[in-house]
């Protein structure tokens, strides 16, 4: 694959504000109108050719810009729409925790469970790391791809379990895929699925997102579908790769994302007391919180923020 040498930022803001007052549409129309003209016109000035993004902002569960900016490939041939795939990178960690809360709320396995329960061969120094240690990364485990090239499970687990601890089981914060990719196994071995299969029946499908694809659905992602990488990928990254699985092999867009916003919201694929539980501060961080598969902090010291790590 050619570097496209260009950054492909994916944005979508979402705000949630009751809905306004019959008498008020006409004049909150024009507002909306008027904002979404604003936004445009500053993002027009921001990006150049160098850069490809795609944009949805939404208020008061009204869409009021969705468009895009900039080129998706070197060439200058395809520009960014609303169904145009971005690879998600760790924003697909969100949706590895959705799962496990979903297995959770239906008895197969609690937070509390350690690894062992499901992967009886693990090493002894990581014999205590549990799911909520994966779900916060304070399993111990650091950045260090393990399970990159695995093509099953089992070889990956077996990776990761060789890799060396930075800390003990729950003492300190490490981010890791490897947590995430742990927790893709632990799926697939509660659900009997393979974990992208998973996803699409019990996350992606009800949640609406007809578009989005996993890892191993692109054999060679390319314009004008998929937004080039800014670097060289080679082939043999591509198909079943657990370096990839659960911890950022998820492709989108934002007309998907803003339908995994309601999904959330609206209860399509957690209850609320599930959502609350994965979104709920758990490990202190130099701004805001570790959540489970989310970070979470303030601004301006009263609106929430939930976002992940790219």
């Amino acid at each position: 694959m050619r570097n496209a040498h260009v950054l492909f930022p994916l944005l979508i803001v979402a705000c949630t504000a009751p809905p306004a007052p019959p008498e008020g549409k006409d004049e909150l129309s024009a507002q909306h109108a008027a904002l979404g003209q604003r936004c445009d016109s500053l993002l027009l000035a921001l990006v150049d050719d160098a850069y490809g993004a795609a944009v949805l902002i939404s208020l008061h569960d009204t869409v009021i810009l969705s468009a895009g900016y900039g080129f998706i490939d070197s060439a200058h041939r395809h520009a960014p729409t609303d169904s145009t795939l971005f690879n998600l990178a760790s924003i697909s960690k969100s949706f590895t925790a959705v799962c496990i809360a979903q297995l959770e709320a239906q008895g197969l396995l609690h937070r509390s469970d350690t690894l062992t329960r499901f992967f009886p061969d693990l090493p002894a120094d990581k014999r205590w790391i549990t799911i909520e240690h994966c779900l916060t990364h304070t399993s111990g485990l650091a950045q260090n791809y393990a399970a990159d090239g695995t093509r099953t499970l089992d070889e990956a687990v077996a990776a990761i379990g060789r890799d060396t601890l930075d800390t003990l089981p729950g003492t300190a914060f490490r981010y890791s895929n490897e947590n995430y990719e742990l927790l893709a196994a632990v799926v697939e071995k509660v659900s009997g699925m393979p974990f992208e299969a998973y996803v699409r029946a019990h996350v992606l499908l009800p949640a609406g997102m007809m578009r989005t694809k996993v890892w191993s659905d692109l054999a060679r992602p390319s314009p004008p579908e998929v937004a080039a990488f800014t670097r060289v990928i080679g082939p043999e990254v591509f198909g079943v790769n657990w370096g990839y699985i659960g911890s950022g092999g998820i492709y989108s867009c934002t007309s998907d994302l803003h339908a995994w916003f309601h999904a959330l919201r609206d209860g399509a694929i957690l209850s609320p007391a599930q959502l609350d539980t994965l979104w709920a501060p758990r490990v202190p961080m130099s701004v805001g919180h570790m959540a489970r598969g989310w970070f979470v902090s303030e601004t301006n010291g009263t609106t929430g923020d939930l976002d992940t790590r790219q």
